[in-house]
């Protein structure tokens, strides 16, 4: 057991990021406007329910319902708080399967911010109205365009093939079954194979269902 013990490679320590969760008094890219006003009482609530369960769960993208899956969680919250005109928060990347993926983005550069997901109402101004603010999910964030995880890997792959093909590499030390295709044909074949891979995560348009 002690020899065993000593060869077990040690974990590597969950990363803790200071992340922005939700601007005030601004527009976001969405149209919604959050106000601290309405916020503070489910942030409260929120630190509560974390206080109680010691821990609030984040999945890896917007999922379509109100509870978390444990099978794609890959962050915890660990703090909320106010800071000026912004809803401040520190998340911890797990060791899981999508958390490993999610620090996957962050070391590739493809900007991942964390959004809430929460149930409510937005009125004719584009003020929203908390009724329960569920949790903080990571989605990607480009310039000014919004992607979701999967458009983010599929960014990434490219990259990726882009990097081979310059290099004047194929996929063959990394994908035996890819060997005897071109790099244009890897490509196709790849995209397919994350296209029916992700295909039934598409977002809900549940106006119940607010997901920034």
């Amino acid at each position: 057991m002690g020899l065993f013990n000593k060869l077990k490679s040690p974990k590597p320590p969950n990363k803790i990021y200071k992340k922005v969760l939700i601007p005030l008094d601004i527009k976001n890219k969405n149209g919604r406007i959050y106000t601290k006003k309405n916020l503070e009482t489910h942030v409260q609530e929120f630190i509560d329910r974390k206080n109680t369960l010691m821990v609030i769960y984040g999945e890896f993208d917007h999922p379509d319902i109100f509870d978390t899956s444990l099978s794609r969680i890959s962050h915890t919250i660990e703090n909320i708080w106010f800071e000026g005109n912004k809803l401040m928060g520190e998340v911890r990347i797990l060791n899981t399967h999508y958390g490993k993926e999610l620090q996957s983005l962050i070391d590739e550069d493809i900007e991942v911010v964390f959004r809430p997901r929460s149930a409510g109402s937005v009125d004719s101004m584009g003020y929203v109205h908390l009724k329960k603010l569920f949790t903080f999910d990571a989605i990607t964030i480009d310039k000014d365009a919004f992607y979701s995880i999967q458009e983010a890997r599929k960014m990434k792959l490219n990259r990726l093939i882009k990097k081979q093909e310059e290099q004047g590499m194929l996929y063959e030390a990394r994908d035996e079954e890819y060997s005897y295709y071109s790099n244009q044909q890897i490509r196709k074949m790849k995209l397919d194979e994350l296209k029916e891979k992700n295909e039934d995560f598409n977002i809900s348009k549940n106006n119940l269902l607010l997901n920034d």
